[in-house]
């Protein structure tokens, strides 16, 4: 065999090799990408659940808990005028005052 023939015979089975390897890593590129966009949706789906856990719900707790509060206050507050001792009542007088303040 000829020097130029052994040569080619390399660079071609080379040629083969290289191909196929830049093949192997565009497709190792193409997974890899694809596994790393499902772990940050993962991690999103983790941090919306822990948002909704941890701070979301225990403020549409206190929020509930706020709103009846303030139910109770307005019936209570509506009952003033119809009370005996409204004339003299502390509260109705406290609240006046803050009114006329403001």
């Amino acid at each position: 065999m000829e020097w130029t023939n052994i040569i080619s015979m390399v660079l071609g089975g080379g040629g083969i090799a290289l191909l196929t390897s830049l093949l192997t890593l565009r497709s190792s590129r193409k997974k890899a990408a694809e596994e790393a966009e499902a772990e940050e949706l993962s991690n999103a789906d983790r941090i919306i659940k822990m948002q909704t856990e941890y701070v979301v719900q225990p403020l549409e707790k206190e929020i509930k808990k706020l709103r009846s509060s303030v139910n109770r206050m307005e019936r209570a507050l509506d009952k003033i005028s119809d009370c005996p001792h409204s004339d003299k009542c502390p509260v109705k007088d406290a609240l006046q005052d803050k009114e006329q303040n403001s």
